[in-house]
């Protein structure tokens, strides 16, 4: 909400972030030399001379960042390859296997939520990029599930006596679970990100 993108420096105030004496003069304090030659002044009367020129162009000047938790504002591709089988009850013995070899892309997870993002942060939220699709930090590409549960044999115990209520009625389960790991994103993206100081 408080945002300064790179289209908005460049079209209303005439920088260009990728110029690097541009770049520079953003993080100069309002009241420098170099900013009051370029014409920018402080955006109110009480605005402190030694905040920066870029604290000064914000559309609320008088706020830092302003966080938008939870804001959807991404696209998110699940695509899988799922395979079920099962074993009824025969003979004592039950069970299924269930199989998903899976792909999970996204532009981004969420934005500035604390507790579940991406190392993927959106550079500009009002034009979201379309080319910054890449793995979610939660895709795990191999997942297997396999169960049982087998009925113990009465041994040919007579229906009534010791044995059989000792023995009789017990079964045996078993639930596994396999998965691949999750991908390493603080090198992978960090190495492909130009990470914008003021967005």
């Amino acid at each position: 909400m408080n945002e300064l993108t790179p289209s908005m420096l460049s079209q209303k105030h005439g920088l260009d972030v990728t110029n690097p004496s541009d770049f520079n003069l953003l993080t100069q304090p309002i009241s420098s030399a170099a900013v009051v030659a370029r014409g920018f002044t402080a955006p109110y009367s009480t605005f402190p001379s030694g905040a920066s020129l870029a604290q000064a162009l914000r559309p609320f000047p008088q706020f830092g960042s302003i966080g938008d938790y939870y804001e959807h504002n991404g696209n998110w591709w699940y695509d899988a390859l799922q395979i079920k089988v099962t074993k009824r009850l025969s003979h004592g013995l039950s069970g299924g296997l269930g199989y998903s070899w899976s792909k999970n892309l996204g532009t981004v997870a969420a934005t500035n939520q604390p507790t579940f993002t991406t190392a993927m942060p959106i550079q500009d939220p009002s034009q979201p990029p379309k080319n910054a699709k890449s793995f979610e930090n939660i895709d795990q590409p191999q997942m297997v599930n396999f169960y049982f549960n087998y009925e113990v044999p009465r041994f040919g115990f007579s229906r009534r006596g010791w044995r059989r209520a000792l023995f009789s009625g017990w079964t045996l389960d078993g639930i596994f679970h396999y998965q691949s790991g999750f991908p390493d994103t603080n090198s992978e993206f960090n190495q492909h990100l130009d990470f914008c100081d003021f967005c």
